[in-house]
């Protein structure tokens, strides 16, 4: 589907703590986009998102406003940042197609 406001969620089976995210994006890239975290992995709508859209149960770990641009972005995540649940959210389309992310990997504090 070539369209904005998609995400890809990977489920790390436990609540985890993780020190980064890394994101491989193909020629169809996210020019915004968020990085999220959370223990349930539920997505609400409506009442129960904050001023941004973001579900109250997904909290903002990383955020890349504009620019985002093919091959790897790294994104360092706060201390005591922690999720089963990583969800990469694209807000916005870099090119005139949909999005595609050939890899994602996520980091532990030990990494």
């Amino acid at each position: 589907q070539f369209g904005d406001s998609q995400w890809i969620t990977v489920d790390l089976g436990e609540p985890r703590d993780i020190s980064g995210v890394g994101i491989l994006w193909e020629t169809a890239c996210a020019d915004a986009y968020t990085v999220e975290l959370s223990d349930t992995g539920i997505s609400r709508t409506g009442y129960q998102t904050d001023i941004q859209g973001t579900s109250q149960d997904w909290n903002s770990a990383a955020r890349v406003e504009s620019g985002g641009s093919p091959g790897w972005a790294d994104h360092r995540l706060p201390p005591g940042s922690r999720g089963r649940f990583v969800r990469v959210r694209c807000i916005r389309r870099g090119t005139p197609y949909g999005f595609s992310i050939h890899r994602i990997k996520v980091f532990s504090p030990e990494n």
